[in-house]
C-alpha cells in the first residue's frame, strides 16, 4: 500500500508540473503561470499608440530600433514582392513598406500561404503602410502601435 501511495503522489506531482509547463509553452505568453516570460503588467497596460505612416524603410527601421528591435545586420534588399521597399535586420526580422493597403494585404496573404505550408509560427506587426516580421512583435507594438497578425 505504501508503494501505491508513493506512486500516486509522484504521478500527481508529475501531472501538475506537466500542466504548468504546457501552460507556458505557448507562443502567446500566459503571464500568471510563466514567470520566465516577460509580459506586460495588466495594471500598467496602455493602449498601443496609433501607428505612424513611414515614408521609407529607414524611417521604419529607426522606429523599430527605438522600440527595441536589434538591428546589427541591416540590409536593404527590396526582396519582398509587392513592397516599395524592404530590408532585414538579421536572420529573424524583415521590414517592408507598401504603396497601398491592397499591396500590403496581398503580401501578407502570400506570407500566410507560404508559412502555413511549412507549419511555421510567425508574428507580423502590421501598420498602415508597413509590416514588421519579428519575434519581438508584441514588444514593438507597445511603442509603434499596429496590429499583431499570428500566422
Amino acid at each position: 500500500m505504501c508503494h501505491v501511495n508513493h506512486f500516486l503522489g509522484c504521478t500527481m506531482k508529475t501531472l501538475a508540473v506537466s500542466l504548468l509547463l504546457l501552460g507556458c509553452a505557448r507562443v502567446e505568453p500566459t503571464c500568471p503561470r510563466c514567470p520566465q516570460v516577460t509580459c506586460p503588467d495588466p495594471a500598467k497596460a496602455q493602449t498601443p499608440p496609433q501607428p505612424s505612416v513611414y515614408i521609407d524603410i529607414t524611417a521604419l527601421r529607426d522606429a523599430a530600433v527605438k522600440a527595441g528591435l536589434p538591428c546589427n545586420n541591416w540590409e536593404q534588399n527590396n526582396h519582398v514582392e509587392g513592397a516599395t521597399e524592404s530590408a532585414s535586420c538579421g536572420a529573424d526580422s524583415v521590414l517592408s513598406i507598401y504603396a497601398t493597403g491592397v499591396d500590403k494585404q496581398i503580401a501578407i496573404a502570400r506570407v500566410r500561404a507560404v508559412h502555413s505550408r511549412f507549419k511555421l509560427d510567425m508574428l507580423l506587426l502590421v501598420g498602415p503602410n508597413w509590416v514588421v516580421n519579428a519575434r519581438r512583435a508584441y514588444q514593438l507594438q507597445e511603442h509603434m502601435g499596429g496590429e499583431i497578425e499570428k500566422l
